[in-house]
């Protein structure tokens, strides 16, 4: 197992024991996937190809890596798109390691927009060093 699936796994384990530990009485939707759903991952998956039986994709690896071993990411607010302002920094980026730990099937990376995300905050990350520094 690479280092990178090591730690999507981690997350993953760490985020659904919270989860289930919040909600002990309630059922979860995740637990009754179907039909419908798979049909869903198939026809997404051809509008916005991953490489699903391998992972992620060498781009997109490369941006997972540098978001969970980057230590100093923007502080809220920012404005994300137009229109889209983080106001809590700290949720935002455990929601993106959520995302990433459901791997290239999650419904956010296989149409690309976790992907997005994570360039986003890269640039922004860049250009506040670089008006910090330049």
């Amino acid at each position: 197992m690479s280092s990178l699936a090591e730690k999507a796994a981690q997350i993953r384990e760490r985020l659904l024991h919270d989860t289930l530990q919040k909600n002990k009485n309630v059922e979860h939707p995740i637990t009754q996937l179907g039909q419908p759903i798979d049909q869903e991952i198939r026809s997404e998956t051809k509008k916005h190809p991953q490489n699903l039986e391998n992972g992620w994709s060498p781009e997109t690896e490369n941006l997972i890596n540098w978001f969970l071993g980057e230590t100093h990411l923007p502080v809220a607010p920012f404005e994300l798109y137009k229109g889209v302002t983080v106001t809590n920094e700290m949720k935002f980026y455990e929601s993106l390691r959520l995302e990433i730990s459901m791997g290239p099937k999650g419904y956010r990376a296989r149409t690309g927009v976790l992907q997005d995300d994570l360039e986003k905050i890269k640039k922004l990350k860049e250009v506040c060093e670089q008006s910090k520094y330049g």
